[in-house]
Protein backbone atom coordinates (compact mmCIF):
# COMPACT_ATOMS: atom_id res chain seq x y z
CA UNK A 1 0.00 0.00 0.00
CA UNK A 2 1.30 3.34 -0.92
CA UNK A 3 -0.06 6.75 -0.07
CA UNK A 4 -1.09 9.41 -2.12
CA UNK A 5 -0.14 10.90 -5.18
CA UNK A 6 3.12 11.90 -7.23
CA UNK A 7 1.70 14.62 -8.73
CA UNK A 8 -0.58 17.95 -8.19
CA UNK A 9 -4.03 17.02 -9.51
CA UNK A 10 -6.61 19.16 -10.93
CA UNK A 11 -9.12 19.81 -7.49
CA UNK A 12 -6.17 20.64 -5.17
CA UNK A 13 -6.93 23.97 -3.56
CA UNK A 14 -3.75 24.90 -2.00
CA UNK A 15 -0.60 22.96 -0.89
CA UNK A 16 -0.03 23.98 3.14
CA UNK A 17 0.59 22.54 6.51
CA UNK A 18 -2.71 22.99 8.24
CA UNK A 19 -2.72 23.09 12.04
CA UNK A 20 -4.13 20.55 14.28
CA UNK A 21 -7.38 21.10 15.59
CA UNK A 22 -6.85 20.77 19.21
CA UNK A 23 -3.01 21.91 20.96
CA UNK A 24 -2.93 17.48 21.80
CA UNK A 25 -2.12 16.42 18.08
CA UNK A 26 0.99 17.32 15.96
CA UNK A 27 0.63 19.59 13.14
CA UNK A 28 -1.35 18.42 10.10
CA UNK A 29 1.45 17.99 7.11
CA UNK A 30 -0.49 17.38 3.83
CA UNK A 31 -2.34 19.29 0.98
CA UNK A 32 -5.95 20.85 1.30
CA UNK A 33 -8.40 19.40 -1.45
CA UNK A 34 -11.84 19.84 -1.76
CA UNK A 35 -13.85 16.30 -1.82
CA UNK A 36 -17.59 15.33 -2.27
CA UNK A 37 -18.57 13.36 0.12
CA UNK A 38 -21.06 10.41 0.39
CA UNK A 39 -21.61 7.71 2.94
CA UNK A 40 -22.00 3.99 2.77
CA UNK A 41 -23.05 1.17 4.89
CA UNK A 42 -22.50 -2.51 4.26
CA UNK A 43 -25.25 -4.20 6.43
CA UNK A 44 -28.07 -1.89 4.39
CA UNK A 45 -27.17 -4.46 1.96
CA UNK A 46 -27.18 -2.81 -2.27
CA UNK A 47 -25.54 -0.86 -3.47
CA UNK A 48 -23.94 -0.68 -0.39
CA UNK A 49 -22.82 -4.26 -0.22
CA UNK A 50 -21.68 -6.00 -3.12
CA UNK A 51 -22.91 -9.73 -1.60
CA UNK A 52 -25.58 -9.51 0.64
CA UNK A 53 -26.04 -13.08 2.20
CA UNK A 54 -28.88 -13.48 4.48
CA UNK A 55 -28.88 -9.99 5.85
CA UNK A 56 -25.40 -10.09 6.44
CA UNK A 57 -22.82 -7.48 4.24
CA UNK A 58 -19.70 -10.78 3.76
CA UNK A 59 -18.33 -8.46 0.44
CA UNK A 60 -15.01 -7.27 1.79
CA UNK A 61 -13.27 -3.86 0.34
CA UNK A 62 -11.43 -3.01 -3.03
CA UNK A 63 -8.27 -3.31 -0.83
CA UNK A 64 -9.16 -7.44 0.20
CA UNK A 65 -9.79 -5.63 3.52
CA UNK A 66 -12.81 -6.92 5.78
CA UNK A 67 -15.28 -3.97 5.92
CA UNK A 68 -15.66 -4.66 9.96
CA UNK A 69 -12.37 -3.70 10.97
CA UNK A 70 -12.60 -0.10 9.09
CA UNK A 71 -15.67 0.96 10.12
CA UNK A 72 -15.40 4.94 10.58
CA UNK A 73 -11.94 5.08 9.03
CA UNK A 74 -12.49 4.00 5.30
CA UNK A 75 -13.29 5.78 2.54
CA UNK A 76 -14.12 4.81 -1.27
CA UNK A 77 -12.27 6.54 -3.74
CA UNK A 78 -11.65 7.10 -7.30
CA UNK A 79 -9.78 4.44 -8.80
CA UNK A 80 -6.79 6.82 -9.59
CA UNK A 81 -5.80 6.98 -5.62
CA UNK A 82 -3.96 3.98 -4.64
CA UNK A 83 -5.01 2.58 -1.25
CA UNK A 84 -3.80 3.70 1.87
CA UNK A 85 -3.98 7.28 0.66
CA UNK A 86 -5.01 9.45 3.40
CA UNK A 87 -7.53 12.72 3.72
CA UNK A 88 -8.71 14.43 7.05
CA UNK A 89 -12.18 15.11 6.90
CA UNK A 90 -13.91 16.50 10.09
CA UNK A 91 -11.33 16.35 12.03
CA UNK A 92 -10.63 12.67 11.82
CA UNK A 93 -8.24 10.75 9.56
CA UNK A 94 -9.50 8.22 6.57
CA UNK A 95 -7.34 5.75 4.64
CA UNK A 96 -8.88 4.88 0.95
CA UNK A 97 -9.42 0.70 1.46
CA UNK A 98 -12.57 0.87 -0.98
CA UNK A 99 -13.41 1.66 -4.64
CA UNK A 100 -16.81 1.68 -5.91
CA UNK A 101 -18.75 2.67 -9.68
CA UNK A 102 -20.05 5.47 -9.04
CA UNK A 103 -16.70 6.75 -6.90
CA UNK A 104 -14.99 9.28 -9.29
CA UNK A 105 -13.71 12.66 -9.87
CA UNK A 106 -16.47 15.09 -11.27
CA UNK A 107 -15.54 18.34 -12.16
CA UNK A 108 -12.35 18.19 -10.74
CA UNK A 109 -13.56 17.24 -7.73
CA UNK A 110 -12.89 13.64 -6.32
CA UNK A 111 -16.15 11.80 -4.45
CA UNK A 112 -15.51 10.17 -1.39
CA UNK A 113 -17.83 7.85 0.10
CA UNK A 114 -17.33 7.32 3.97
CA UNK A 115 -17.63 3.54 5.64
CA UNK A 116 -19.80 5.11 8.47
CA UNK A 117 -23.65 4.18 9.61
CA UNK A 118 -24.52 7.54 9.72
CA UNK A 119 -23.68 10.11 7.48
CA UNK A 120 -21.37 13.19 8.66
CA UNK A 121 -22.71 15.41 5.67
CA UNK A 122 -25.82 15.71 3.40
CA UNK A 123 -25.30 13.62 0.13
CA UNK A 124 -22.65 15.39 -2.27
CA UNK A 125 -21.55 18.18 -0.17
CA UNK A 126 -17.97 19.25 -1.00
CA UNK A 127 -16.16 19.63 2.11
CA UNK A 128 -12.33 20.66 2.73
CA UNK A 129 -9.89 18.20 3.23
CA UNK A 130 -6.49 17.61 3.84
CA UNK A 131 -4.36 15.09 1.73
CA UNK A 132 -1.93 13.76 4.45
CA UNK A 133 1.84 13.64 3.35
CA UNK A 134 3.41 10.19 3.25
Amino acid sequence: MGGGFARRDPFTVAAQAVPAAHDASPALNGEAILVRVSHYWPPLGQPNCGEFINQVCVSRMASGEPWEDWVDKAIACPLEWEFGTRLVIAGREWVCMDHGGAIAIQDGIAWVDMLTPVALYDYGTIVEAVRLSE
